[in-house]
Order: C-alpha cells, then structure tokens, then sequence
C-alpha cells in the first residue's frame, strides 16, 4: 500500500481473493476482483471515497478502483468493492508491483486529492 499519511481514509485491508494476475511472455493480465476496507480518520463526515488498485511495469501499467458515496462518520468503516473487468499490459522481465492508495476524498465542502510517493524501479 502507498504510504499516505496526509490521507482522511486509510485503507485497512485489501482482498484479492477473486482477482487473476497472470504474468508471462513479457506480458500481464489482470482481471478485478477486489475489495477494501477502509477507516475514516479524520474528524469530518466524508460522503465520497475513491480507492485504486494499479498493476505497473517498467513501460506502463493499468488501474482498478472504485468509488463509494455516502455518510462514512470519524472512525466509521466501510467495505468498497472493485466491479468485475480487466486489463493487460507489457511486463518486460516478467516484473510488476501492484500499488493500493486512495485516490480522492468527498467532503461536503471540497475534494481532498491525497499525496501519494511511488517507489520507482531499480
């Protein structure tokens, strides 16, 4: 998971239970079938939360999410569940990294876009 400590929601976990990575011949396929759990940590009722599950390469990569709306008080959890679809890309040496983090943050006043620090490649 990315680090984002400035983020109003946190991610406490991360199912993958239901969904395919498939890695080979210099290629990736994934298919979703994912889903979060995440905690509002602030001190605001939130009413959208958007979470992103990306497959990335050296070249490229895809990205996965889904958006919840609603009332999620301070300290409330929710569980957001990643829709069925999927998506392929290039995987030179057969190596990806799969990247969790919240995309963005609805309050009634404002959209809260969260940092977010990506570990580059080496």
């Amino acid at each position: 998971m990315l680090a984002q400590k400035d983020s109003p929601v946190q991610i406490i976990w991360a199912d993958f239970t239901d969904a395919v990575l498939d890695i080979a011949d210099g290629g990736f396929q994934f298919s979703d079938g994912h889903k979060f759990k995440v905690r509002n940590r602030s001190d605001r009722s939130i009413n959208r939360v958007e979470v992103m599950a990306h497959v990335v390469s050296r070249t490229g990569g895809i990205g996965a999410g889904v958006t919840w709306n609603g009332e999620l008080s301070p300290g409330q959890t929710t569980v957001l569940t990643v829709a069925r679809g999927h998506g392929d890309g290039g995987a030179p040496d057969d190596e990806v990294k799969v990247l969790l983090g919240i995309e963005s943050v609805g309050f009634a006043d404002c959209d809260y876009w969260s940092s977010k620090s990506i570990p580059l490649w080496k």
